[in-house]
């Protein structure tokens, strides 16, 4: 079924018009019944590589890049000469600045060259997925430096906002004409420059010619992960979160920093990163959740159930199909942690490939 819809889309161009006559199931009404049973059993395998060198922490770094920015000569700064590009307009430049000074040279390069192109430094994300850009993602770079946030790839913004204006009637319309031109074109994740562009570089323990985190760095407002403590309160314990930065969590991985107990009685339970599982026992049944998001200020975490894949999940899926207990339109689900960790039976759990929870 599956590639007859793939052939009729590709030399169709769209489903319109489609006809596919579903087969009786294999085993008739107890077939499926036995199928609905096996797929309510179904627990994906969500594992996360948390080393520092792994996809977890390299898609959340941020790189530099230098992209030619186009600037006022008249705003240029002495610093940027150096970086002025073509080579024969920074020559004519750095030779007037040499005989005349700085102020001068600019004054004169304004008469012949009223703008300029500067190789700028920038941070850009990893792997920032095609499908969530929007228009603004895709305006050409301001003069001076202002409002560059979108695909480091110039030209790309100008050939997806091109498609977009020419393919989609409404702004509404976008992702899914973003999804079939990356299929067109193999095209699933960009490198991507945020409007922020404050971030802290990386220090490392390795020599300059082995240090493959030169010129990486992070959000100070992202978390990778929190440690759980159990503390003494008078007769009983309460459970408090620290939360790791990206940064500090680098750090820690490389001995250039350690971690603080909150209490000095303080006895770690668990660290959670994102996208790690929860079991714990519910009205009788043992319920499944992934760590979505933090909320840092108010000790709580967004806990999702482990099925959902993306923010469109709860619109889409069947939820008679999965045993879950969860607010079926809450897109964020925020439980304290002390709340949290007093669940019946609370544990971290792996799922492995096989679905064989460890």
């Amino acid at each position: 079924m599956l590639k007859k819809i793939a052939d009729y889309n590709k030399y169709r161009g769209d489903l319109a018009g489609f006809e596919y006559r579903v087969p009786d199931f294999p085993g008739g009404e107890e077939g499926y019944a036995r199928l609905k049973r096996m797929v309510k059993d179904i627990l994906p395998s969500v594992k996360p590589d948390h080393g520092i060198q792994g996809r977890f922490f390299k898609e959340t770094a941020y790189g530099r890049v230098k992209k030619a920015l186009l600037y006022d000569t008249a705003k240029l700064r002495e610093e940027q000469v150096k970086d002025i590009v073509p080579f024969k307009i920074r020559a004519q430049f750095e030779d007037l600045v040499a005989h005349d000074g700085f102020e001068k040279a600019r004054r004169k390069l304004r008469e012949e060259h009223p703008q300029v192109r500067v190789l700028t430094t920038l941070w850009a994300t990893r792997r920032k997925p095609l499908i969530d850009l929007n228009r603004g993602d895709l305006n050409p770079p301001e003069k001076n430096g202002k409002n560059t946030k979108g695909p480091v790839d110039f030209g790309l913004r100008a050939r997806l906002l091109e498609y977009l204006q020419t393919h989609s009637e409404k702004e509404s319309e976008d992702k899914a004409h973003l999804e079939r031109y990356g299929r067109e074109h193999g095209i699933r994740h960009v490198r991507y420059i945020p409007k922020n562009q404050e971030i802290t570089p990386i220090r490392s323990t390795q020599g300059e010619e082995k240090n493959d985190r030169k010129g990486k760095g992070y959000e100070l407002g992202g978390f990778a992960y929190v440690e759980i403590w159990q503390l003494p309160k008078g007769h009983r314990s309460v459970y408090e979160g620290t939360f790791i930065s990206y940064l500090d969590a680098n750090y820690i991985a490389q001995g250039l920093a350690t971690q603080k107990r909150p209490h000095p009685a303080a006895k770690k339970v668990m660290r959670l990163y994102k996208q790690d599982c929860l079991s714990f026992m519910e009205d009788g049944e043992r319920k499944y959740y992934r760590v979505d998001s933090f909320s840092t200020t108010q000790n709580m975490i967004d806990i999702q159930p482990i099925w959902k894949s993306d923010d469109d999940w709860f619109d889409s899926v069947n939820h008679n199909s999965v045993p879950g207990r969860y607010p079926k339109t809450q897109k964020q689900n925020f439980k304290s942690i002390n709340v949290l960790m007093r669940k019946d039976g609370i544990r971290k759990i792996s799922v492995y490939y096989t679905g064989e929870i460890r």
